[in-house]
């Protein structure tokens, strides 16, 4: 029978000897990480390695239990405004279009005057947008600086990233044209008016490759990330990213892959460079393999 009296647990406490007393102790003072999963002492406000706050910490939300305690950042507040207004423009603007045909003939040189005037108008608006928001939303997540060999593997594993994600995504468009008839804007032979790759390397390569990646892999994962740990943010930021491009609906399954692979370059390099030549070349890439080939 097991002896439950305040007596036999007083014994088997004095049982303990000092030093097991303070490893007790030890392990109960040591929190982990919700972002990082370090453990760290419980009555630090922040965790040292990656700044995240301490959600174990009672006194920092009043009243409010340690279990229930779900800190708020604003960033990500202004993050949902801020996609918000890119979405409704991007839906205004599909609008216009339906309503308003693209005049000439699909792949002819006044067609594709026409298309890139739109689509210039469309990312100036959103890169006002973007550098709004970068003054507005403040990021303050610790980004971790990886080793130099973890950098170099960084850039390293980008080249097969490129070929698997283009791959994936041709892939994906040719079977939509072959089932469904649909074809993607770079299939409308752009290559064949020297006139148009300005405009091309302007709208389709550089604009987004730098504006994307400072709201997408700056603003909107870094404030995912004070609130998320790192690979859940990386999946938010690139769900935001794919409906960003509520124009062209049918590659948000490609949109949300490229996504995940840029988030995954932005924390594995440790900075926004990879991402933005990462970006830009996927698109250079995916405009000339569709208008040469």
């Amino acid at each position: 029978m097991v002896d439950n009296s305040e007596d036999a647990r007083f014994n088997h406490a004095s049982d303990i000897t000092p030093a097991e007393s303070d490893d007790i102790g030890e392990v109960e003072m040591m929190v982990a990480c919700w972002r990082c999963q370090q453990d760290y002492a419980a009555d630090a406000a922040a965790c040292p390695l990656c700044a995240a706050s301490n959600r174990h910490r009672c006194d920092e939300f009043a009243s409010v239990p340690a279990t229930a305690a779900q800190p708020k950042s604003p960033a990500v507040v202004r993050v949902v405004w801020a996609f918000s207004i890119m979405a409704a423009v991007s839906i205004a603007f599909g609008i216009f279009g339906a309503l308003s045909p693209i005049p000439g003939k699909p792949g002819t040189l006044v067609w594709g005057q026409s298309f890139f005037a739109r689509v210039g108008f469309i990312e100036v608006v959103d890169t006002l947008i973007v550098v709004m928001a970068f003054c507005m939303i403040p990021v303050s997540p610790q980004w971790q600086q990886p080793t130099p060999t973890g950098k170099l593997f960084a850039w390293g594993a980008s080249i097969p990233l490129m070929a698997i994600t283009l791959a994936l995504n041709f892939g994906y468009h040719h079977w939509l044209a072959d089932n469904w008839g649909i074809e993607s804007l770079e299939e409308k032979s752009f290559g064949g008016f020297p006139q148009l790759w300005p405009w091309i390397l302007l709208t389709i390569c550089l604009q987004p490759g730098i504006v994307e990646e400072l709201f997408f892999r700056h603003i909107a994962l870094g404030a995912a990330m004070e609130v998320t740990p790192p690979k859940q943010a990386v999946f938010i930021s690139s769900l935001l990213f794919a409906f960003a491009h509520l124009g062209n609906p049918l590659s948000i399954p490609t949109l949300i892959m490229l996504g995940v692979v840029l988030g995954a370059l932005r924390l594995a390099s440790g900075s926004l460079l990879l991402p933005i030549v990462f970006h830009f070349l996927h698109n250079l890439l995916v405009v000339c393999l569709e208008a040469f080939s």
